[in-house]
């Protein structure tokens, strides 16, 4: 039996095997400790502030025996805080009133229009929910679950990173032609807006140092730096983790800000980070025998080996209000068991708009993964005493 060292739930591209992978590289020090950067010092005296959530969440979603929360893909919260959320496993969208507990479904499992028998990634723009599948489908509904319309796969495939406002998508691919078996490369990622067959290159990134095996695939470090996007209705943001700086752009490929993490310390990779890895194997792959799980952690000790450091930052959020979210650089973006492996302790995130002022700081709870934020409220997932994932929603405090 071969043993699962993905998420059950993500697509297998070479991107994805690269995040998994990582590898260590050298960030660029001729963009750090500019003149023109801001320190946590010079941030608070320009008005930084302090933000933090209400101490009880205002709705909080878990699983019944009718509704299966284990893989939640993403969630979005409506102007009334009624909660929309889509989960993998099995694939289903729906949208909870305040109360977090009654709800109706958008959209059902199928082949046809308005259905889907997978999703790779759920986003609401503006008054619309869009659902994409594995296979790139989208079906996209009203707020309310009334099928829009639903366009077909895109050309040339690549790594889904979000949707403009226009329904045109975000997609990363990754330029692994070069390298080959035994020599590490320090690979680039091409950032393209597609719209069915129309293609339209809005920058090129650095990426993973990877090598090529003998069998073909990429390898790399664990753990280590790689180059993270995040999508606006208007534009997108990228940046590669071993590097302080974040770079934005509008939907044509202009840049228009810098985000210079300069107070920020590069996080090094600890032996539990390392014994965190190879613990996942069981857990992806539940039911099977201890013996097998032995043997594939064993290989993989043999075959691994992990980068010293995590990078600057971690996880990016598009606020719904335009603002970049930073999270900090974590092992729970990298785990391959679940795509919600929370936070152990409490987090701290950077916010900033996309002209590179800092804004504030924010401090959510332990046990607590954002994954959709707005100008007040902050919604996420967490795990109970059971370990099953419980989608929360906070009030944001803004001074």
């Amino acid at each position: 039996m071969r043993l699962s060292v993905r998420s059950r739930s993500a697509r297998v591209t070479p991107l994805l095997l690269a995040l998994l992978t990582g590898c260590a590289t050298q960030a660029d020090d001729s963009r750090r400790g500019g003149s023109d950067e801001q320190t946590v010092d010079q941030a608070a005296a320009s008005g930084a502030a302090s933000w933090r959530v209400s101490a009880e969440p205002r709705v909080r979603v878990q699983s019944t025996e009718s509704v299966d929360l284990a893989d939640v893909v993403s969630l979005a919260v409506l102007g009334d805080r009624r909660l929309v959320v889509a989960s993998a496993h099995p694939p289903a969208v729906r949208l909870f009133e305040r109360d977090g507990q009654s709800y109706r479904a958008i959209g059902r499992r199928g082949p046809g229009p308005g259905e889907f028998d997978s999703i790779d990634q759920f986003v609401r723009i503006g008054d619309t929910l869009v659902v994409v599948d594995l296979e790139d489908v989208a079906e996209y509904f009203t707020l309310d679950g009334r099928l829009l319309r639903t366009t077909n796969r895109l050309a040339g495939g690549g790594r889904l990173y979000g949707m403009l406002a226009d329904g045109d998508r975000v997609v990363g691919q990754l330029l692994t032609d070069s390298v080959r078996a035994g020599e590490w490369v320090q690979i680039p990622e091409t950032i393209v807006r597609v719209l069915g067959e129309r293609r339209r290159v809005l920058g090129t990134f650095p990426s993973q140092r990877v090598t090529r095996r003998e069998d073909g695939r990429l390898d790399g470090d664990v753990y280590a730096p790689h180059n993270r996007v995040v999508v606006f209705p208007d534009g997108f943001c990228a940046g590669f983790t071993g590097d302080i700086d974040i770079e934005c752009f509008d939907d044509e490929g202009t840049r228009i800000g810098v985000i210079a993490l300069s107070h920020r310390s590069a996080i090094p990779v600890s032996e539990a980070d390392r014994e965190a890895f190879f613990g996942d194997v069981a857990v992806a792959n539940p039911g099977v025998p201890k013996s097998e799980i032995d043997a594939e952690v064993a290989r993989l000790r043999e075959r691994r080996s992990f980068a010293k450091e995590l990078g600057f930052f971690g996880r990016l959020l598009a606020s719904r209000e335009g603002l970049l979210w930073v999270g900090p650089p974590s092992t729970d973006a990298y785990r391959f068991a679940n795509r919600n492996a929370v936070p152990t302790t409490v987090t701290t995130w950077s916010v900033y708009t996309r002209a590179g002022v800092w804004v504030a700081e924010v401090t959510l709870p332990a046990r607590f993964l954002p994954l959709d934020v707005g100008a007040d409220y902050v919604a996420g997932v967490t795990r109970d005493d059971a370990d099953e994932v419980v989608v929360l929603v906070y009030d944001l405090i803004r001074p």
